[in-house]
């Protein structure tokens, strides 16, 4: 699931970089990032994970990035509620551009935008913030 936010403020921005440690110091082309991402943690915990405690399970997960705008982000795993648990597949298709950092700033086919995302060389990380703190959400790693 993603959540609709605004673009972060440049104080945001470096502090990603410098908890995250994954924006690098030179930006990346298009063409670099471009390629696919499997999942490979969820809050740092190798995949099956639960990205809900007790409620979901993400088994597997990938991301497709085009060089030219293009994202596709596919989910697989269990999502249970009232002692009933069933499977699930869950698809987010994307525009991106890139920003200052290599930060991938989404614009959802839903309408939602999120600027979550940061890549570096083989890996895409997700970030969230907590209080004061970022960190990793979700860690893909180029195949």
């Amino acid at each position: 699931m993603f959540r609709a936010s605004k673009p972060p403020t440049f104080a945001l921005s470096l502090a990603l970089a410098a908890s995250a440690c994954a924006a690098t110091a030179t930006s990346l082309s298009p063409n670099e990032i471009a390629g696919t991402y499997r999942l490979v943690s969820i809050y740092g915990m190798p995949l099956p994970a639960q990205s809900v405690p007790g409620r979901v399970t993400v088994d597997s997960g990938s991301i497709e990035v085009g060089a030219g705008g293009d994202m596709r982000r596919d989910e697989f795993g269990t999502s249970c509620s009232l002692g009933t648990c069933t499977a699930f597949h869950e698809q987010f298709l994307a525009q991106w551009t890139l920003a200052r950092g290599n930060r991938l700033l989404l614009s959802y086919s839903t309408g939602g935008v999120d600027s979550s995302y940061v890549a570096s060389p083989g890996n895409i990380i997700s970030t969230y913030v907590s209080g004061s703190k970022t960190a990793e959400a979700k860690r893909w790693e180029k195949r």
